[in-house]
């Protein structure tokens, strides 16, 4: 059996369609040219791949086209354009049967857009020929006027008659005023798998499904009107053919006066099951995800705006789930997308597998879904659910060879509790899953009013971390790193801080979260960079060239391929030797983006920036990894300073990783040190470098350079 959700299916029966497809990415650029649109537009699909639509159509730019297209990229509208709707359509031509004239096609235009798995959007362009459903309604229409003449003089025309009637390509029946067949054309004896005579013995109920009353005469069903209502006019109906299996046709019917006053009723239809097939498959496309097969954003909205409806009469709860996957991100970039669409079908299946047939389950963008839970009587039961859809995702996915491993995590809104409307239930199911994953991977979360008031506070943040940048409240704070056999100061390492006008000093875990949420981060992150190179030449000239700045980057700033050209244009501006700049940079991110990383700090080293391995000990580098980095300082993770550790243990362990770090000439910086026993432990150790409360906290410049550059440490 064919599975209508298999994404080889699709594609082959989008290839065979009547039907022009286009898909346009958020560059105008054109992904998919189908093999209609080749034949029409004169274009093969490698000609215009790749290129702008308004180059390949420069006549439709600054249309109704171009304006639908846009909405659809921008604002996520659907259109529909008709010929008689727009001056300006697409340039496709058919060939004329009588000439080599080519003729443009009137065209009925969808313009629907589509989220993709990396969160980007598209637009599907798909684009039908009207221009033979025009010539039929206008044939039928000159068919009529013809027949009439035809039949007014049909003892002397009587040949001209037969010819239209057996040769003609649409059924045509002709009907009594009882609804009795008198005749039949070839055409429709084949369609309907009935022979002349057998139709003479049928009335039109048994051959036409579903027949208007008002086409019968009141009180006499077995009568028609002498008038039918619709003359003229094509309409949809199903014909019953011997087999039982009715079929969908444009039908036409007309009444024709003969001369013993007795009517006759002429109707004439042509099958349109492939059109219907189409459609169907086009309303596939609108309301369900491409890849999945599951209902998109505005199918799932539209249901549940009909379900809150239907529950208003009732007192069941109705549950709704809003579920974002855990490190998608990172198999994206780890796997490719293919394997990450192979992911998604993959979670669909299990979610779909977790819940009852008569329960919904929606993607709505990206690695976002929505589950709809019709008919609870406990709130609790919704609890169990969002367990077992948490247990089956956090399962291992065996795909294209290689072993997944994600997490879900969810929010939940029930009706009517947490709202009444479908926009209002989304959003604070959305909410919930975002408290789901600040309390970490694989949880579920139901929505409460105290969410609701922590994201006003967000909402208070967001604006004053704005005001923040503008207002230039934003601070570093500098920690001294001493060199433990000197007891010198040897570096510093740059420390952000927010200098609140109301709050006072806050420190970076309690807003750099929302900074990244707002998409801000990138620019106080490019402030911190800046501000603390201009600081550096200060510290320079205070403590000597062989003084260290530290600053630390964070994942964002390292996937910027132009942040080596942005740290050597200031460091050139402010007359600062790279040498004199160490870069940190944790391990766990280290191992994450290995390749790209590994290429973005040769880059740096070769430039003379020093490397530094942040929380050295919290992740899991090889030595074979670490002998390939070009790394000049390893920096303990202070978890390894701990007193709750067994001290023989702590001390052995400490040992081992400052001497593997001596053995490969690095470094070793020592953080988090916040005693004296720890500092003593570090020199016993033979540390070269420590920093923390014990010896200094971090403080402002001016404060920092009141510090002696031979300053000793107690001991």
């Amino acid at each position: 059996m064919i599975q209508l959700n298999n994404k080889d299916f699709y594609l082959q029966v989008l290839g065979l369609m009547d039907v022009g497809l286009v898909l346009i990415n958020k560059n105008y650029e054109v992904q998919l040219w189908n093999g209609w649109m080749e034949k029409l537009s004169g274009f093969e699909a490698d000609e215009v791949i790749g290129h702008s639509i308004f180059d390949v159509f420069p006549e439709v730019s600054g249309s109704r086209i171009d304006k639908s297209i846009n909405k659809a990229l921008k604002h996520n509208c659907p259109s529909i354009l008709s010929s008689k709707l727009t001056r300006i359509n697409f340039p496709l031509f058919i060939s004329s049967f009588r000439s080599n004239e080519k003729k443009r096609i009137e065209q009925s235009i969808l313009i629907k857009p589509m989220d993709l798995s990396d969160n980007s959007r598209c637009a599907v362009i798909s684009i039908s020929d009207i221009s033979s459903s025009k010539l039929r309604e206008k044939a039928l229409r000159e068919q009529t006027t013809i027949l009439n003449k035809v039949i007014n003089q049909l003892k002397e025309k009587d040949r001209h008659f037969n010819a239209i009637f057996e040769n003609n390509q649409q059924g045509i029946l002709i009907f009594d005023g009882d609804g009795s067949v008198i005749n039949s054309n070839p055409a429709a004896e084949v369609m309907l798998g009935y022979n002349n005579r057998r139709l003479k013995s049928l009335k039109i109920p048994a051959l036409i499904d579903e027949l208007p009353q008002y086409l019968f005469k009141k009180g006499n069903e077995d009568k028609l009107q002498s008038k039918l209502p619709l003359c003229n006019t094509s309409i949809e109906m199903a014909m019953l053919p011997e087999s039982g299996k009715k079929f969908p046709v444009e039908l036409n019917a007309n009444v024709i006066p003969f001369d013993n006053a007795q009517n006759k009723y002429f109707v004439f239809f042509h099958d349109i099951t492939e059109k219907k097939q189409t459609e169907i498959i086009l309303y596939k496309m609108a309301r369900n995800d491409s890849l999945t097969g599951l209902p998109n954003r505005s199918s799932f909205i539209e249901e549940l705006d009909k379900t809150i409806q239907h529950y208003k009469r009732r007192n069941n709860i109705l549950s709704l789930f809003f579920l974002d996957l855990d490190r998608f991100k990172y198999v994206n970039d780890r796997f490719g997308h293919d394997v990450g669409n192979h992911l998604l079908i993959e979670v669909a299946k299990r979610l779909k597998q977790c819940v009852r047939s008569t329960d919904t389950v929606a993607r709505l963008s990206g690695d976002e879904f929505a589950i709809l839970l019709h008919e609870q009587e406990k709130i609790e039961q919704a609890g169990m659910i969002a367990k077992n859809i948490i247990l089956s995702i956090s399962k291992p996915f065996l795909l294209d060879g290689a072993k997944i491993d994600i997490a879900a995590s969810i929010g939940i809104s029930c009706f009517p509790m947490d709202g009444e409307d479908a926009a209002v239930l989304l959003r604070n199911a959305d909410l919930a899953m975002y408290q789901s994953k600040k309390e970490g991977e694989g949880r579920y979360t139901f929505y409460t009013e105290e969410i609701n008031h922590l994201l006003q506070q967000r909402l208070k943040m967001e604006t004053e971390l704005n005001i923040a940048l503008r207002d230039g409240e934003f601070v570093i704070h500098y920690q001294p790193q001493y060199d433990i056999c000197s007891g010198k100061i040897w570096g510093a390492e740059a420390l952000l801080r927010w200098q609140h006008p109301q709050k006072g000093l806050i420190f970076p875990n309690e807003f750099i979260p929302i900074a990244e949420e707002c998409g801000v981060i990138n620019t106080i992150l490019d402030w911190v960079l800046e501000n603390a190179l201009v600081d550096a030449k200060t510290l320079l000239n205070n403590f000597g060239a062989e003084f260290k700045i530290s600053i630390n980057l964070s994942p964002r700033q390292f996937a910027d391929t132009g942040l080596p050209q942005k740290i050597e244009k200031i460091l050139k501006k402010e007359n600062i030797s790279p040498e004199s700049l160490i870069l940190d940079i944790t391990e766990g991110h280290l191992l994450a983006e290995k390749d790209h990383i590994f290429a973005l700090l040769n880059n740096l080293r070769s430039m003379g920036v020093h490397i530094a391995i942040d929380d050295f000990g919290s992740g899991y580098s090889s030595l074979s990894t670490l002998r390939k980095l070009p790394i000049d300082h390893l920096k303990i993770d202070k978890e390894f300073l701990t007193t709750d550790a067994d001290p023989t243990k702590q001390k052995n362990l400490l040992s081992s990783i400052i001497n593997l770090a001596h053995s490969l000439e690095l470094t070793v910086i020592a953080e988090g040190v916040e005693n004296k026993d720890q500092y003593d432990l570090l020199i016993q150790q033979h540390c070269d470098i420590t920093q923390g409360f014990y010896t200094n906290q971090a403080v402002a410049i001016k404060e920092f350079c009141n510090l002696s550059a031979s300053n000793n440490q107690s001991s």
